[in-house]
């Protein structure tokens, strides 16, 4: 009895000091917790846990490791966090849609309030670098990797990102078909010019004023790193390839999904300039030292790279919704003297129209000044009405363009899109990388067309007339996509 009482004893105390079991129901949809490989186990599982989410309902938490290739094609390891619905527990075979946060982590009380909707949420987890720096590779791999989940809706994906995920928003909505809607905020469009803009203004933005204690441009000055860290790789030639094909405004023909989009004309980091020039508020030129610029013309030279969003969208394809701010309404950045909480929050559920891919809404609130970040008041967006929207109604035909078909052949034999080099001022030069690991990218294409063409008969019509207008070089699965029937065309991608 005694050798069985120390047993006991001992079995307890060794529990005591365990880490709680992971969720069987989570190690399941991830079983794999080994070295991640460029395709079959793209996703390693590092933790698992339940989070609640109130009245005896949890969530799923995970945190993945994968690979991916970097800016020069070198392997590296990402993280991931992924919140599943408790839905999925005890349901082998269900879906849910999934909310891609892009470029940036998604606060915990953020990522909830969408698990409580029905929807699985991803962001990138831990990344030391910035979006801007490291560029969507990371992004775009963990989105091929989170497309190929079995539990995944991939007829339902939605992508969103503020700033500098919002810029990597709009670079996966480029490279990834079909996607149910993406809601970019703030985003640069135009990286050559706002890099140029944040080199050719760093000084006086870092200037501390007679007297003071505080850069004169407080919050610009805090961002200047990432062109710096930019330059010895992309160079300062800001109108080159590579900033221009690293840039939205360059990948507007394969961006066909519904996008909605938020700026403000005040936004000291990524200037309206490249948004288009009739959002253009004239600035208090005292509040700034003489050849201090954000106007597009005086820092590009290049036709293309002096070209606004609004000069590259049509009218048929955009709607802008201008909305004035209240002066009255908190300021994002207390001006001196002033509490930091006087004014109102704004709250905003973003407009968007059902009509027109593009839904633009920019914020009024007059010119920038030396204490703005990316809105000069405070402002909450809402896109809940667009995803909702987006992730209802069933992808579309038109979401299929010959430039975005021919994108998606070309990921299928390897090649990059907008191929650019890049001349780093210690080494040699470089082709950049952007594709996938060629397994990846090739499952990628290939699933986002079965995807597609399972939507509708409608969707499989138009993806085989698009298939038949494509050049002999880039039709890589046959002659033709089946014999002229909606289930015709599946079959053939079945074989592909």
């Amino acid at each position: 009895m005694l050798g069985h009482g120390l047993c006991f004893c001992a079995l307890l105390l060794c529990a005591q000091g365990s880490e709680p079991a992971e969720p069987a129901w989570l190690t399941s949809l991830f079983p794999y917790t080994g070295q991640p490989d460029e395709f079959h186990h793209r996703l390693s599982r590092v933790d698992a846990a339940e989070v609640p989410l109130g009245n005896g309902a949890v969530a799923g938490r995970v945190t993945l490791q994968f690979l991916y290739r970097a800016f020069d094609g070198k392997t590296k390891t990402g993280h991931a966090r992924l919140y599943v619905p408790e839905s999925l527990k005890g349901s082998p075979g269900a879906k849910v849609p999934i909310e891609v946060n892009a470029g940036y982590p998604l606060d915990e009380g953020g990522a909830l309030q969408r698990v409580r909707l029905g929807l699985a949420v991803s962001h990138p987890h831990e990344e030391p670098d910035n979006p801007m720096v490291r560029g969507p590779n990371l992004d775009i791999a963990l989105l091929h990797a989170l497309r190929q989940l079995r539990f995944i809706d991939d007829s339902r994906v939605f992508v969103h990102g503020g700033s500098a995920g919002g810029y990597t928003t709009l670079m996966l909505a480029a490279e990834t078909f079909p996607l149910s809607g993406a809601a970019p905020y703030v985003p640069p469009v135009n990286w050559g010019y706002n890099a140029a803009y944040f080199i050719h203004n760093r000084d006086a933005a870092r200037a501390v004023p007679e007297g003071g204690t505080t850069p004169a441009q407080p919050v610009l000055a805090s961002v200047l790193i990432l062109a710096e860290l930019m330059l010895p790789t992309f160079g300062s030639d800001f109108d080159s390839d590579a900033y221009l094909y690293s840039s939205p405004i360059s990948q507007l023909k394969t961006i066909t999904c519904p996008v909605q989009m938020v700026c403000s004309t005040a936004d000291i980091l990524v200037p309206i300039d490249q948004i288009g020039r009739e959002f253009v508020r004239e600035r208090d030129q005292s509040l700034f030292p003489s050849g201090w610029t954000c106007a597009l013309d005086d820092l590009m030279q290049r036709r293309q790279t002096r070209k606004t969003l609004c000069d590259l969208l049509p009218d048929s394809a955009r709607k802008v919704t201008l909305v004035p701010v209240p002066p009255t309404t908190r300021r994002a950045v207390p001006l001196p003297g002033h509490a930091a909480d006087e004014g109102e929050v704004m709250s905003l559920m973003l407009p968007f129209s059902r009509q027109k891919q593009w839904s633009i809404t920019v914020l009024d609130e007059g010119p920038i000044d030396p204490l703005c970040a990316h809105t000069k008041y405070a402002v909450g967006p809402d896109h809940g009405n667009f995803r909702e929207w987006t992730l209802e109604r069933s992808i579309r035909p038109s979401q299929l363009t010959l430039p975005k078909l021919e994108r998606m052949m070309e990921k299928l034999r390897g090649e990059e899109y907008r191929p650019f080099t890049l001349r780093p001022e210690n080494g040699e030069a470089y082709a950049a990388t952007r594709l996938d690991f060629a397994a990846a990218e090739r499952a990628d294409a290939l699933r986002g067309l079965r995807t597609f063409a399972n939507v509708s008969d409608q969707c499989a019509e138009k993806l085989a007339a698009a298939y038949r207008s494509l050049p002999p070089e880039l039709k890589l699965l046959g002659p033709a996509l089946g014999h002229g029937t909606a289930d015709s065309v599946r079959e053939a991608l079945s074989r592909g």
